[in-house]
């Protein structure tokens, strides 16, 4: 069984003030912590203030030793020309109409797409300057939330071994069909999770480029997105360097782990169902498409009296 280097990075962008959607700093911490008894070594970029506590937290698991601390004065300058290609796009407003769910942070937020997509630079960056050797994963500073879906964080002292072949390894939450980026994009669907990714140390870099020029290639046609349609397209373009594997989401270590763990999905009341429905309505899928509709309508009407 193969030793794993865990990566990981936790970039301040304000969510907790976005008014869907939003998570505390705090939040991000506590979820971390959940899962930081890992035995495994970690990578964690991050401001200086984040990472003060993540050497607290595995100072107090007896893991400091293993954890390897990489400060980021400003993450926007990382790859800024990327940002900025995806400000740009962000900026318009006919950019958001596109959307049918127009409050995610997909679509209202760049900073959000930025950080999602400089994951595998993150990895690249770790393996490139030595700091990961071998089997590397991209495991999201939040993952589990807290303990939504792993139930016991104790469980989580231990070390994760695994034999993946040699490629980069994929996580489908739902099966991979044919749909085109743009359609994906305007529902908000996901195919591939963006939380876990696994691949030997020699394809980060590859990974990075191919995600990158395509997070490009929807800047030129007037797109942006999160790094799940960014990782679907690449996989595409190479199928051959990619691994696919259905999973439920966040279930990574229940399938791919080396010993058993609690792993329950959280359940929710009909009134806690109702509430979410009342609070996000476009998560109903018929309200989507019903909107779309009526906006398509008033643009077409628009368009034919310009006409």
């Amino acid at each position: 069984m193969k030793e794993i280097t865990i990566v990981t990075a936790f970039f301040d962008i304000a969510r907790g003030d976005m008014k869907a959607y939003s998570r505390s700093n705090e939040k991000y911490i506590r979820a971390f912590k959940f899962w930081a008894r890992i035995k495994n070594n970690i990578v964690v970029y991050s401001d200086l203030k984040t990472l003060e506590e993540v050497k607290k937290i595995r100072k107090e698991y007896k893991l400091l030793e293993k954890t390897t601390l990489i400060e980021i004065k400003d993450y926007l300058e990382i790859d800024n020309e990327l940002y900025k290609s995806i400000d740009h796009v962000m900026l318009s407003k006919q950019f958001l109409d596109f959307h049918i769910q127009r409050n995610i942070p997909e679509a209202c937020s760049s900073k959000y797409n930025y950080i999602m997509t400089i994951k595998s630079w993150c990895c690249a960056d770790a393996v490139e300057k030595g700091y990961a050797k071998g089997m590397v994963a991209w495991i999201d500073f939040g993952f589990n939330y807290g303990g939504e879906y792993y139930r016991n964080e104790e469980e989580f002292d231990f070390l994760w071994e695994y034999n993946f072949s040699e490629k980069i390894h994929l996580l489908e939450v739902h099966k991979v069909n044919e749909d085109l980026p743009f359609e994906i994009i305007r529902r908000n669907d996901s195919f591939i999770q963006g939380g876990e990714i696994i691949a030997p140390d020699f394809l980060w870099a590859q990974l990075w480029s191919l995600v990158r020029k395509n997070m490009f290639a929807l800047n030129c046609c007037g797109l942006a997105d999160d790094d799940q349609i960014l990782y679907l397209m690449s996989y595409r373009q190479r199928p051959d360097i990619f691994e696919l594997h259905e999973c439920e989401w966040l279930g990574l270590f229940k399938y791919f782990g080396n010993k058993d763990f609690t792993f329950i999905p959280p359940k929710r009341s009909c009134i806690d169902i109702l509430k979410g429905y009342v609070r996000h309505p476009f998560n109903i899928p018929v309200n989507r498409k019903f909107i779309y509709i009526i906006r398509t309508f008033v643009e077409l009407m628009k368009w034919r009296q310009k006409a």
